[in-house]
């Protein structure tokens, strides 16, 4: 076909030959233009489609985000009024609801502690509320750590003792206890502050954990049963007979129970001076007494 084309070419003309080479490559380049600008057309169409998806993302990102900071502020606001309540409540909590942080380190009232320590002078109690939701432990201890490293950069002589609460877990003794405390005494020991500060959990739902759970993780708890039994036997027989386990382990956590889920945080400085001033065994009975004698054994059993 090519050698058939060439022949009749060579038949032809010069000019017409000249003229229709100048044809074909008329009609090439309408087509080459045709084809960019197909091109071009299906790039805009491209890149309006773009456009819209990034506007449509954009607008997305930006109703989550007026979602979130509406949430924040709802959440903010109940904590807000919760601490209120909490903070009106303080002064006059019962001191068996709080009886380890009265009693372990000299506190006088809700507001300074550390008083009638030999060697301590007296410091105002610090109150931290968390914004942490229910179960969120990263975000409860990046509030933690950085209360604590305010507290210790503060020193003993401006603050005694904290209070960490964090209101969202108050329905969630289970996690509070079992996941929580675990994880609060792995990061403070492997942060080397086991020998700088004691802590000590309450909940209002709070109740001496099992034996199995306590011989793995005793951090911050309450003594178990079995050992409680103990020193109330060795302080007061006659009292120590009077009630069953169930009695005594009810009994001994109301010393533990409070407002809000709480981590009270103390020096061990200071709970080093106070074991030197009375003792635990006597200390853990006399409280156990003041709970049980202002409840009824009903109530008790009711808890």
């Amino acid at each position: 076909m090519r050698l058939l084309r060439q022949a009749l070419l060579g038949l032809l003309p010069r000019p017409v030959v000249q003229f229709m080479f100048a044809q074909r490559q008329v009609q090439q380049r309408q087509v080459q233009q045709r084809q960019v600008q197909q091109r071009q057309v299906q790039q805009r169409q491209v890149q309006v489609q773009q456009r819209q998806v990034q506007q449509r993302q954009v607008q997305q990102r930006q109703v989550q985000q007026q979602q979130k900071v509406q949430q924040q502020k709802v959440q903010q606001q109940k904590v807000q009024q919760k601490v209120q309540q909490q903070q009106q409540g303080y002064d006059n909590i019962d001191i068996a609801k709080l009886a380890i942080v009265r009693m372990s380190n000299g506190a006088e009232s809700s507001r300074v502690s550390a008083s009638g320590l030999t060697g301590v002078d007296p410091a105002p109690i610090t109150y931290v509320n968390s914004l942490s939701s229910n179960d969120n432990i990263p975000a409860l201890m990046a509030e933690f750590y950085e209360a604590l490293f305010d507290m210790r950069s503060k020193g003993e002589q401006h603050t005694s003792s904290m209070i960490f609460t964090a209101p969202s877990w108050d329905n969630n003794f289970e996690s509070w206890h079992k996941r929580l405390f675990p994880v609060l005494e792995a990061s403070i020991l492997a942060a080397g502050l086991g020998r700088e500060i004691g802590i000590v959990c309450f909940h209002p739902g709070y109740l001496t954990p099992a034996p199995d759970h306590l011989s793995r993780n005793p951090f911050g708890h309450l003594p178990s049963t079995k050992k409680l039994r103990s020193w109330l036997d060795e302080h007061d027989e006659r009292f120590s007979s009077s009630m069953n386990d169930d009695e005594l382990t009810l009994a001994a956590s109301y010393q533990r129970k409070s407002p809000h889920a709480m981590i009270n945080v103390l020096w061990s400085r200071q709970l080093e001076v106070a074991e030197q001033k009375r003792k635990s065994s006597l200390l853990y009975t006399q409280n156990i007494k003041k709970a049980y004698n202002k409840l009824s054994k009903n109530y008790l059993l009711g808890l």
